[in-house]
């Protein structure tokens, strides 16, 4: 296993002359189905109630993350439709159902992952491939000609989430993070601050064009999707730090932050219930109230 470095760099030999591939279908359907959709010129989403994708290249693929019951599947597909090795195997973050049987292909790949997640996988027993080139901030792999850039922006969704880059197809691969106005079940294992950094970082990232999320049936054009996850994630942190400041407590502060001005955002009030708790969590964590005393648990009751 190669040691972890700042920057590592694959580099693979053009080994066949590049090829055009075929033309882009207009509009990609999602469905409930196993399905395969082209998105760029070497770009294509797979999955079925969510996403991973592909990478095709003149001398092999390159496959991000994975889909419980269906690789076998893909790779039947890849044969069929491109008979090209999978060279690399890139885990997004160590959540099992976006890694899951990802292992299918360890008879060609190399497994890719940050360095903060081999220690998930090995003591949760992820069904996965096994990462075997270990990296920290940040990764280029080239790969037929075509580079697909790696990138840690620090702990946000997970200590271990990166996001994949094609730049020349302008697509930004961001699972459980580019959603847009799809928010997030919970905020348990988010960093909230890192995460509001990241986004406004991957808002900004020049050569975007498409950004493809882990859940949704569709891709977000540009990178809207990481401004508008970044407000409504902003607003909830401010709403309940004032109140966390002003004494009031976590019973008081779910009555109060309602996130009614965002009901254009796919958040239940069950789900706004679940962001105010788990913001609360972290943000108690967070801050040393002026006045001293013994402090209040976590998990106190709320009333």
């Amino acid at each position: 296993m190669m040691s972890p470095t700042k920057t590592a760099l694959i580099a693979v030999s053009l080994l066949c002359t590049f090829t055009a591939t075929t033309a882009l279908a207009q509009t990609p359907v999602w469905t409930n189905q196993r399905s395969i959709n082209q998105i760029s010129e070497h770009v294509y989403r797979f999955g079925a109630t969510q996403n991973a994708m592909f990478i095709v290249t003149p001398a092999g693929i390159v496959l991000v993350d994975g889909s419980c019951d269906n690789m076998q599947w893909l790779k039947g597909e890849l044969k069929q439709r491109f008979n090209l090795p999978v060279k690399y195997a890139v885990m997004s973050h160590d959540h099992q159902s976006h890694i899951c049987d990802m292992d299918v292909f360890a008879d060609t790949a190399v497994g890719i992952a940050h360095v903060n997640m081999l220690p998930h996988v090995l003591r949760e027993k992820r069904k996965t491939i096994i990462p075997q080139v270990l990296f920290e901030d940040r990764m280029e792999i080239e790969l037929g000609g075509i580079k697909v850039a790696l990138i840690h922006l620090g702990p946000t969704h997970s200590d271990n989430m990166i996001y994949v880059h094609v730049p020349a197809d302008g697509v930004m691969f961001a699972p459980d993070f580019g959603r847009g106005r799809n928010i997030l079940p919970d905020f348990r294992d988010l960093d909230i601050h890192n995460a509001l950094k990241a986004l406004g970082t991957l808002e900004r990232w020049p050569d975007v064009r498409i950004v493809l999320e882990g859940h949704d049936k569709f891709t977000q054009t540009q990178q809207q999707a990481f401004g508008e996850f970044r407000r409504y994630l902003q607003a909830v942190r401010d709403r309940v730090l004032e109140r966390i400041v002003a004494g009031k407590s976590l019973s008081e502060i779910r009555k109060e932050v309602t996130m009614a001005d965002f009901k254009e955002f796919n958040q239940s009030p069950e789900r706004v219930l679940v962001h105010v708790d788990t913001t609360f969590d972290y943000l108690w964590r967070y801050r040393e109230p002026t006045i001293g005393g013994p402090q209040v648990p976590v998990r106190a009751p709320r009333d």
